[in-house]
């Protein structure tokens, strides 16, 4: 069974942008590290290009098993933008021994500690779903963590082990959801799925198309804009339906139903106009067989997908 803290974040590493133009911001994204890494490699190796006690957050995971690519990845927040911006400078496109891939840079869609050790400080925990990931936090930021941030960390970690329980206790088909009124600063496809990889749905679907919202001609806003995704599994599906109605953007809290085109392959069908026109190309990829023969399948059919 796939780890879900690795499920979480996977889809993350296919869609992170090749810029290492950080500007104000400390949280970065790191890719194609070699896969025997491990966490405490990893920090050795950043310490030892002399950015130790310049991070108080490091999660270092794997790639998926069923992987072509053999690499690790690394979430890392800096304590201050000078160093996040000095690291990606140094390093993005640095080519690492024993991968045929270059390390690509990419700031994170939560920033900051306080946001991510509420996402993270579960994994910390003993009942972390036994999953490899184990976060590292600078001792000296944990100490100063305020009760409202570790209340929310502690209302994170209840609500993944009550989502568990309520999707191993009930029986749920539906797998393709719409979720409308997205945060106006998701204004792209690519910025979509990393806001939904970052939301803890990484690498959990395999067909997204994003419809960016609608104005009229005196440029008011008629709708914000919404996607379609399917997830590979059902239970995936009922854990989004239930928990991303929660979260409030711009002053409007998100809207997730069920579709009523479902599967993979009914939402190919249904959007094939619209991705042979080019003017909405979706995220399309089969979960269930190598990169290699999904892309000679699309190849072959004449169909336009985008692949990451």
């Amino acid at each position: 069974e796939e780890d879900p803290v690795l499920v979480t974040m996977r889809n993350e590493e296919q869609n992170a942008p090749n810029d290492a133009e950080v500007k104000d911001k400390t949280s970065l994204f790191l890719r194609n590290l070699p896969l025997d890494y491990g966490q405490q490699k990893t920090m050795e190796f950043i310490d030892s290009q002399g950015y130790r006690d310049t991070y108080d957050l490091l999660l270092w995971f794997p790639s998926k098993k069923s992987s072509h690519r053999k690499t690790s990845s690394v979430f890392i927040n800096f304590r201050s933008c000078e160093w996040a911006q000095k690291f990606a400078d140094q390093f993005h496109q640095w080519k690492p021994d024993g991968v045929d891939a270059k390390l690509n840079i990419s700031t994170a869609f939560y920033q900051g500690f306080a946001a991510n050790f509420v996402k993270y400080w579960h994994l910390t925990q003993e009942d972390g779903n036994g999953s490899i990931c184990r976060p590292f936090i600078a001792e000296d930021q944990l100490e100063k963590v305020s009760d409202q941030t570790m209340r929310k960390a502690q209302q994170v970690r209840e609500a993944m082990k009550n989502d568990r329980k309520t999707v191993l206790s009930s029986e749920w088909t539906a797998t393709t959801l719409v979720i409308r009124n997205l945060p106006q600063q998701i204004d792209t496809q690519e910025k979509a799925m990393k806001w939904l990889d970052e939301s803890g749905f990484g690498h959990s679907y395999d067909f997204l198309l994003y419809f960016p919202r609608k104005s009229n001609s005196a440029n008011k806003l008629k709708s914000l804009a919404y996607v379609f995704v399917n997830f590979v599994d059902s239970a995936i599906a009922k854990v989004c339906l239930e928990t991303l109605p929660q979260k409030v953007s711009d002053g409007m809290p998100l809207s997730v139903v069920t579709s009523n085109i479902q599967g993979r392959e009914a939402c190919i069908q249904r959007f094939r106009l619209v991705a042979d026109s080019g003017r909405l190309i979706p995220f399309s990829e089969d979960l269930s067989q190598p990169l290699s023969n999904i892309q000679e399948m699309e190849e072959s059919s004449g169909m336009l997908w985008q692949w990451q």
